[in-house]
């Protein structure tokens, strides 16, 4: 488990609407961009995580407040930046809380790699012929 500042408690600090219950994955208002309408930030309460489809912003409550501090421009790696979202981190009494790290990713065994390859050739070798319909669907003709 990864013990972060809690991004539910940062967020109600700075002023972001949440639905009463917080505990699964939830849409907000992205307050980086003039976003009124359509929620387009998810938070995931679970990881500690925000990510905004609409502009991009996202990360975790230090990327949060960094985000609030300095605008797009804000860097993890410099160390004046981060000292200070860790001040405004500290003087908001963030709570740190444990999060669960993400799944991992399933690993592929030599069967799935193998069918994988093998499909892979096979539509190679379609698009390849010179009477391939895929081949005008694609409008390969042009590209040759």
């Amino acid at each position: 488990m990864d013990e972060k500042p809690d991004l539910i408690f940062t967020l109600q600090k700075a002023g972001v609407a949440l639905p009463p219950n917080a505990e699964r994955p939830f849409f907000v208002l992205c307050p980086f961009h003039k976003d009124r309408r359509n929620p387009n930030m998810r938070v995931d309460p679970g990881q500690g995580v925000f990510h905004c489809f609409a502009c991009g912003a996202g990360g975790d409550a230090i990327s949060f407040i960094g985000l609030q501090l300095f605008g797009p421009s804000f860097n993890h790696r410099d160390s004046e930046m981060f000292k200070k979202v860790l001040e405004a981190l500290e003087r908001y009494e963030v709570p740190k809380i444990e999060y669960r790290p993400p799944p991992r990713p399933k690993e592929l065994n030599q069967d799935i790699v193998q069918v994988l390859t093998l499909s892979a050739r096979v539509y190679h070798l379609a698009l390849m012929r010179e009477t391939s319909r895929p081949r005008e669907l694609l409008g390969a003709e042009r590209l040759v």
